[in-house]
């Protein structure tokens, strides 16, 4: 009985593991932007200086940035947010005007 019992609680641990697994998995997923892409250039002789590109979908470059005194990084959420928000308003920056546009301060004004 109480081999039953210890072999009903690891199924039950084995089950609530895969479902969080499943969970976690699918909020990584939401933070990917539906269109577009972005591109962080970081230069090692200059740590504090990031440069954003912002691509649409036919990989064509809408929008760049240089983000002076500090090094944004992607695993940082509050980043990707804030990328993810700049690129959606490049997209349609990008589909008026069909320019490129340059340094617009979109990155700088919303990453904290």
């Amino acid at each position: 009985m109480e081999r039953k019992l210890n072999l009903r609680h690891l199924l039950l641990f084995c089950g609530l593991f895969i479902s969080a697994s499943a969970v976690h998995a699918q909020n990584k997923a939401n933070e990917l932007p539906e269109t577009g892409f972005y591109v962080l250039v970081n230069n090692k002789d200059s740590m504090r200086v990031t440069i954003v590109q912002f691509y649409n979908d036919e990989k064509q470059l809408i929008y760049e940035e240089k983000v002076q005194g500090r090094k944004l990084k992607l695993n940082n959420k509050k980043v990707r947010e804030s990328l993810n928000s700049c690129l959606n308003k490049a997209l349609l920056a990008w589909n008026y005007k069909k320019e490129v546009l340059l340094d617009k301060k979109w990155v700088a004004a919303t990453v904290h």
